[in-house]
């Protein structure tokens, strides 16, 4: 088990599928970033973030049903998520529903 985070639009209360990001979008967002390397696997979309700068395993991005995730994010990651979000118009929220909007807000 793990803990994930989330860019997504929806808000407690909104109309789901109004606020849901669309697959086309996601997939032009990989193609205008130069650091992420798209990784198809059936109905979800993935993107590696190839430039992460760390030893091991790169963290990966997964689009699913208009929610882009990644699993145990450290500071870094939560950086990029942030990114990622604020393009997409969108915010960051934990497994448990909290909202993130710096990387201080991560506790390691």
């Amino acid at each position: 088990m793990g803990y994930d985070i989330h860019v997504t639009r929806q808000r407690d209360g909104d109309d789901i599928q109004r606020r849901l990001i669309e697959a086309a979008e996601w997939l032009n967002y990989i193609e205008s970033d130069s650091e992420l390397a798209l990784q198809e696997d059936g109905q979800r979309i993935s993107a590696l973030w190839t430039s992460y700068g760390k030893e091991g395993v790169l963290p990966c991005f997964i689009w699913w049903r208009g929610i882009i995730s990644t699993k145990n994010p450290n500071r870094k990651v939560l950086i990029k998520a942030l990114e990622i979000a604020s393009r997409l118009e969108a915010r960051v929220i934990g497994d448990d529903a909290e909202e993130y909007q710096s990387a201080e807000d991560l506790q390691e």
